[in-house]
């Protein structure tokens, strides 16, 4: 690595470590991902990828169309910039979601809580499921600050 590359990087880096140290990120696991798409009257899933720690990473239920021919149920859930123009211009709203788990999320007497919130399209593509990374949730949405720990880095 360079040194210009370097010195762009190590704040970002830095601020990751920080935010979960300063409580302003939690470090999750990511156990769901979703896209769900809504037509005005209804909400529908369109496609739901899960983690199971003893099974790995799954489709729950099938994946639907206009998904369907873009992504094989090996594959991890990333929707390219076509996929959701495409899905931009079939629904009237086109919602990519994360549910993570961890130990800052827990209540009161839990050993770990969990939190579903919105993120943005690049987010949503930047995590698989089964990764450990850094979020910042907010009232109605979440960003990815960090990737932690890639699942298959885990073992």
């Amino acid at each position: 690595m360079n040194r210009r590359a370097f010195l762009v990087s190590a704040p970002t880096v830095a601020f990751a470590g920080c935010a979960t140290r300063l409580g302003l990120a939690d470090r999750v696991e990511i156990v769901e991902k979703v896209v769900q798409a809504s037509d005005g009257s209804a909400r529908d899933e369109l496609a739901v990828r899960r983690f199971d720690p003893d099974e790995g990473p799954y489709y729950d239920g099938e994946i639907r169309e206009p998904l369907a021919p873009e992504i094989g149920t090996d594959d991890p859930l990333v929707v390219s910039e076509a996929l959701a123009s495409e899905l931009d211009g079939q629904f009237e709203t086109v919602r990519f979601a994360v549910r993570g788990c961890g130990e800052s999320l827990a209540g009161p007497g839990e050993a770990e809580g969990c939190r579903a919130a919105p993120v943005v399209r690049s987010d949503f593509n930047e995590v698989e499921v089964g990764d450990v990374v850094d979020v910042r949730y907010g009232d109605a949405s979440a960003g990815v600050i960090s990737v932690h720990r890639r699942r298959e880095n885990r073992d």
